[in-house]
């Protein structure tokens, strides 16, 4: 395992439970697999747009809705 995508949904932030789980279960990951590169993300504090009129707009090939998808998608494609 090499790449490892963490992602936060709690708006409790280092309150939640969850997340504290998460994390001691990142922790043993990375000690089974040393040099695991860890992404992190928090939908919490940085949630992704909604859909509305822009969106519809940018799924075309050349909009910059579909560009930030398609990183997102990367992210994900990317994870062991």
């Amino acid at each position: 395992m090499k790449n490892i995508l963490l992602i936060h949904s709690s708006p409790r932030g280092l309150e939640s439970y969850f997340q504290k789980v998460a994390q001691s279960v990142v922790g043993d990951l990375e000690e089974r697999c040393p040099g695991a590169s860890v992404v992190v993300r928090d939908v919490a504090q940085n949630p992704p747009p909604h859909v509305g009129e822009a969106f519809v707009g940018g799924i075309q090939p050349d909009g910059a809705a579909y560009a930030g998808a398609n990183r997102g998608i990367g992210l994900i494609r990317c994870i062991d």
